[in-house]
């Protein structure tokens, strides 16, 4: 395995995910600061959920499938468990809170937006890993992560407020997408369904818009970031010195787990799972390092809590998944050749 070719290679599939990105940087100019919320909303609530119904419906499922999604909901709890010392270690203030913060960046990746990133290196089996993903983003650490936000404003009204993010979880479109790609994948199969042409192309229709409003929006989010910090003067006054180291370990700190020891860690337990395929293990574990999405920077901006580490690893932390997509790929291709 030549790791020079596998970083070329993602040096083509990235590129153009970062023109893209750019252009939403430059577009602000011409469609208004805080119109990315509604471009990320088009995509979030209608192209993606009918894209997922499409790509969980007619992909087969196998049960090496079974043995990924496990893999990273384990995964998710590992990572959750190792955070939890060091809010006391560093008798850190709102502890739920920051909790919450942090299993916004490193556990909620942008694993649709960052299925262009491979297209280029894997099969046409990329997708379904991709959409797979949302049911642990969204049905088990979203419902947790607001809890965690929710619990300190509340704090007398816990079952109220789990009972609510349950039903958000029942109600949000990936999840009903999900459920819905299940029955048609057992309808599909299990009744020999004819193929469905006009199905397939609404849906690669609705799959085209995804990437480049996702991209878009995030570049439309850090111009919106950029223009905030220009007042240096004010951010001066605002911040201490000790207060800016502070916000550089969080980000490298955060960096570091985010795309570097939980991927391992998600590589050990496919290996611990047996899982066989090499390509299955590559795929899944480098959509997993993607960078957070925007609804996690909304939610940590919401409640003051770890903003400006959510918005650089969104927009900045395509150059961690572009050094370290290669390596990952490296070890998988250790760990997994005959």
């Amino acid at each position: 395995m030549n790791v020079l070719n596998q970083y070329l290679q993602v040096i083509n599939s990235v590129f153009p995910c970062i023109v893209l990105m750019f252009i939403g940087f430059l577009s602000i100019y011409i469609i208004g600061s805080d119109n990315y919320q509604h471009i990320t909303s088009i995509s979030q609530n209608i192209a993606i959920p009918v894209r997922t119904i499409y790509i969980l419906g007619t992909n087969p499922f196998v049960l090496d499938d079974l043995k990924i999604i496990c893999s990273l909901f384990l995964t998710q709890f590992i990572g959750a468990v190792i955070i939890i010392p060091f809010l006391f270690i560093f008798k850190v203030q709102q502890k739920l809170k920051t909790f919450a913060a942090v299993l916004s960046v490193i556990q909620i990746n942008n694993c649709i937006t960052g299925i262009p990133f491979y297209s280029g290196i894997y099969s046409s089996i990329l997708p379904k890993y991709g959409y797979m993903q949302i049911l642990v983003n969204f049905g088990i650490c979203l419902p947790i992560i607001n809890t965690c936000f929710e619990y300190p404003e509340q704090q007398n009204k816990l079952t109220q407020i789990i009972c609510q993010q349950i039903l958000k979880t029942v109600k949000h479109p990936q999840i009903i997408a999900i459920v819905l790609g299940i029955a048609f994948n057992l309808a599909y199969y299990g009744f020999h369904s004819p193929k469905l042409l006009f199905l397939e192309k609404f849906s690669n229709s609705c799959g085209a818009l995804i990437p480049p409003f996702g991209l878009i929006s995030i570049g439309m989010l850090a111009h919106q970031k950029f223009v905030e910090k220009q007042n240096i003067k004010q951010e001066l006054v605002m911040y201490s010195k000790k207060t800016y180291k502070s916000k550089i370990i969080n980000i490298i700190v955060l960096q570091l787990m985010r795309h570097c020891a939980l991927p391992v860690v998600l590589i050990s337990l496919c290996k611990g799972f047996k899982i066989k395929k090499q390509e299955i293990v590559e795929i899944s574990v480098s959509i997993y390092t993607q960078p957070c999405q925007i609804i996690s920077y909304t939610m940590c901006n919401k409640y003051n809590k770890l903003s400006e580490v959510a918005v650089f690893d969104l927009v900045f932390g395509t150059m961690t998944v572009l050094t370290i997509t290669p390596i990952l790929q490296f070890i998988c291709y250790l760990l997994w050749r005959e």
